[in-house]
């Protein structure tokens, strides 16, 4: 076999490897497929494919055949110069989860009570553990005085505490002295996690 024919072929082999199996390139291989997938969907095929077929339906048909001609120009030079530009692949996507850190970092995901309201289930994201809860729900005493209870949790054991209006939880601690807190983020009782949701049952 032909000395240039079994260069190219391994450099073609050098670029499939490179496309596939490296997460940079693969990612903006899988971007660029996609991208021009929308955009091939976004011109309509209706027109075209009508017996009679105005100039609107033949211009979106040129447009077709011009953009499958580009895909398919662009797709050979981007596989050509993959291994080439497969650096700046990399600093690119790690500039991008730069950003992205930087950006989650901003975020509060953490679960509060003030967030909540009503009544329902805290479920633990890491353990699956799972209680039943309240945040704040409204009620009436025997002489329709309008009263309530609050939720509160131990800083120290996590165990949850619900606390009827009039009863201060800043100033009240838990069975094993821990301080109960309202403001805090909740956390699992069992194991510690702030990756917690809450199922809310009903509202007052």
């Amino acid at each position: 076999m032909n000395t240039y024919i079994c260069v190219i072929l391994l450099y073609i082999f050098i670029c499939a490897m490179v496309a596939l199996l490296i997460p940079p390139a693969r990612n903006h291989w899988k971007k660029y497929l996609k991208d021009f997938n929308r955009t091939y969907k976004d011109i309509g095929w209706d027109d075209f494919l009508q017996e009679k077929q105005t100039l609107l339906s033949l211009r979106r048909g040129l447009v077709k055949v011009m953009m499958i001609i580009t895909f398919i120009s662009l797709t050979l030079l981007f596989f050509i110069f993959t291994p080439i530009l497969l650096p700046f692949m990399v600093i690119y996507d790690k500039k991008k989860a730069q950003r992205e850190n930087e950006y989650s970092k901003d975020i509060d995901t953490n679960l509060y009570f003030s967030w909540m309201g009503g009544a329902g289930t805290i479920i633990c994201c890491d353990c699956s553990y799972k209680e039943d809860i309240v945040s704040f729900v409204h009620g009436f005493d025997d002489g329709g005085i309008a009263n309530g209870v609050t939720g509160y949790q131990c800083q120290s054991c996590g165990k949850f505490h619900s606390l009827e209006d009039g009863e201060d939880g800043n100033n009240k601690q838990c069975d094993c002295g821990g301080k109960l807190e309202r403001d805090k983020p909740i956390f699992c009782p069992e194991c510690k996690s702030k990756k917690v949701q809450y199922s809310m049952r009903y509202i007052t």
